[in-house]
């Protein structure tokens, strides 16, 4: 940029369909949000083709795309400021057709455990089929599942029976899962680049997705009273959403995300499925690191033609 800072992407994203047509550039900037606030820039295809201001949503910048080019499979996206000066280019390719439509999508990476405590992986790659066989028998229609550089080899053999089926997507990052300084929590970073990619990539594709679903969590409905005849079904992951959305008297364009309470159980006993464990105590409930904060942070999930950035418990962007 001419202030000398410099724009990193970590993905890029073509979207085409309901929700616009646009490539999706997504920035590495956690903080320093003005930065993009401050600077009008543009973007075109080759020699300044379809030249069109840039949407800045807080990180993520959109370039608004020909509709025409939806079945193109390579794009190349240039970047200019207000004065016309070149400040970079990206070009990103895709499939064209292997993510069809969906009602609703979960998001997860292979693995979420702090930084501190690697040693826990293992212990979570075994629990992925039990959630992924959960999460598909209550409605999930897809699943985006997201790998890192020294852990995709671990769960290969975990998601090829689900990549084959075309019941799950998997995105790798070509960056390490663990920084060698373990006192940066860029587990957690990754995690956030996990959560907006997901979005882009549901955009035009679904209508609700769950964006932080790890693989010790399960949404449970504990009341029929919002479906008919009063009986939760089976698919409840599928059609719950939009059962809570009529009991609210809304249309689902009016409702942004729907947020859940949190609780925690202990691990199951050794043998175990997790999902069975039947001991929830108070001090479990805690939120980690803060015995001040009584309530664990909520999960939710959201509308996706109404997002445009995510946060592991909230939307931070939305129409």
């Amino acid at each position: 940029l001419a202030d000398g800072n410099v724009l990193e992407f970590f993905s890029v994203i073509p979207s085409f369909g309901e929700d616009g047509n646009f490539i999706a550039l997504l920035t590495t900037l956690d903080t320093d949000l003005h930065l993009l606030q401050n600077h009008t820039l543009f973007c075109s295809g080759p020699n300044r083709a379809h030249l069109t201001q840039v949407r800045v949503h807080r990180s993520i910048l959109l370039c608004d795309w020909p509709a025409g080019e939806a079945e193109k499979d390579t794009f190349d996206v240039f970047l200019e400021d207000k004065h016309g000066r070149n400040i970079g280019q990206v070009r990103t390719r895709r499939k064209p057709g292997m993510v069809k439509q969906y009602h609703s999508v979960a998001c997860a990476r292979d693995v979420y455990v702090s930084s501190s405590a690697p040693e826990n992986y293992g212990r979570t790659v075994k629990q992925m089929v039990e959630w992924l066989e959960f999460s598909l028998l209550h409605g999930v229609d897809h699943f985006c599942v997201y790998t890192f550089k020294g852990t995709e080899d671990a769960v290969k053999e975990v998601l090829m029976p689900y990549l084959k089926a075309g019941l799950a997507t998997r995105i790798h990052f070509d960056v390490p899962q663990y920084p060698r300084d373990k006192t940066l929590d860029m587990c957690g970073r990754h995690f956030d680049w996990v959560i907006r990619d997901c979005l882009y990539r549901a955009k035009s594709h679904a209508t609700w997705v769950i964006p932080s679903f790890d693989f010790d969590e399960y949404f449970s409905f504990k009341s029929g009273d919002i479906f008919p005849k009063g009986k939760i079904p089976e698919d409840y992951l599928k059609t719950g959403w939009d059962a809570i959305v009529r009991s609210q008297k809304k249309k689902t364009e009016e409702v942004r995300s729907i947020s859940f309470k949190r609780y925690h159980f202990a691990r199951a006993s050794k043998g175990s499925l997790e999902i069975s464990s039947p001991w929830r105590e108070a001090h479990l409930q805690e939120r980690l690191g803060r015995p001040d904060w009584f309530e664990a942070l909520p999960k939710y999930a959201y509308n996706v033609h109404v997002a445009y950035d995510a946060f592991w418990h909230w939307l931070k962007d939305f129409d």
